[in-house]
């Protein structure tokens, strides 16, 4: 239950792969600076594949540390959305941009 006076945390910042990175095959290392008054963070990784197909291909939930290794392998010549969820102590939350990075 979110608390009516909770706020959310500061912004998730220098997401890596960043906008735009071309990263190899595999199962790279997804980083970004800690989001101010952040308790823990969800992760979301999506796969896309024009016009509009959207599909969910790994996730964390109640991450501490600022950094994630997805347990699926990326594949090549594929484009990927991602996102970092910061949650505060009471309930708030901010969520970061959605981040396209292609895979070699």
């Amino acid at each position: 239950e979110v608390n009516a006076a909770c706020i959310g945390t500061g912004p998730v910042n220098n997401m890596a792969p960043a906008a735009g990175a071309v990263v190899d095959a595999g199962q790279p290392l997804f980083s970004w600076t800690p989001a101010k008054d952040a308790l823990s963070y969800d992760v979301r990784l999506i796969q896309f594949t024009p016009p509009f197909n959207f599909s969910v291909v790994a996730m964390a939930n109640g991450l501490t540390a600022t950094n994630w290794r997805p347990d699926v392998s990326l594949v090549s010549g594929q484009t990927y959305r991602w996102r970092v969820i910061a949650h505060s102590h009471c309930g708030g939350q901010t969520d970061g941009s959605l981040t396209t990075f292609s895979v070699l």
